[in-house]
């Protein structure tokens, strides 16, 4: 067997770091705020990112922490990929045009369908 080749360690790394990247794009932040955030480094939340590295307890901590979830929310690979509820989506109609409204603890937006 090579490295590359799959096996159970290599996918289970794959799918937490799909599942950290999903959740940090679903809060509309960078890496290097994601890393600044929980500690890490940009590298190494990369890394993570990328299927890469394996992360410690410690690390699934920091990160989990960023995200106000538990850690097994991150390693839960078969589970709902869901942010934790205190992120919320609005979407909604006004004058006749699409608008999503997003809102987390740090900040709040609100953009038109179809527009940056």
């Amino acid at each position: 067997m090579t490295a590359n080749e799959p096996n159970a360690t290599n996918l289970f790394k794959a799918a937490v770091g799909d599942r950290i990247r999903e959740w940090r794009e679903a809060l509309q932040i960078r890496q290097d705020v994601l890393a600044e955030r929980s500690g890490l480094s940009v590298r190494q939340v990369r890394r993570i990112e990328a299927g890469e590295a394996n992360p410690n307890v410690t690390t699934l901590q920091a990160l989990a922490k960023v995200f106000e979830a538990e850690p097994y929310g991150l390693v839960d690979v078969g589970g709902g990929s869901e942010l934790p509820l205190r992120f919320a989506t609005l979407e909604l109609t006004l004058c006749g045009e699409s608008w999503k409204a997003v809102s987390n603890p740090d900040s709040f937006w609100i953009t038109q369908e179809g527009r940056p």
